[in-house]
């Protein structure tokens, strides 16, 4: 886990993006009812970001429990 968060360490990516990819991952994964990411993002210059993104199965797979 450590070294799939250090991925994207050096990608030009915005954090909102980075926190909907996890989210998307995680969501593709784990296959949950629902989930919910709050990255509290800490960039350089003192600039922080708390970013909630939030992942529901398809209605298809919710049935199949």
């Amino acid at each position: 886990l450590k070294l799939y968060f250090h991925a994207f360490r050096n990608d030009g990516i915005f954090f909102e993006a980075v926190t909907n990819k996890i989210c998307d991952d995680l969501g593709a994964a784990l296959k949950p009812r629902q989930l919910a990411v709050v990255a509290d993002w800490k960039g350089r210059g003192g600039i922080t970001s708390r970013i909630t993104a939030e992942w529901t199965a398809p209605k298809a797979a919710r049935g199949r429990r």
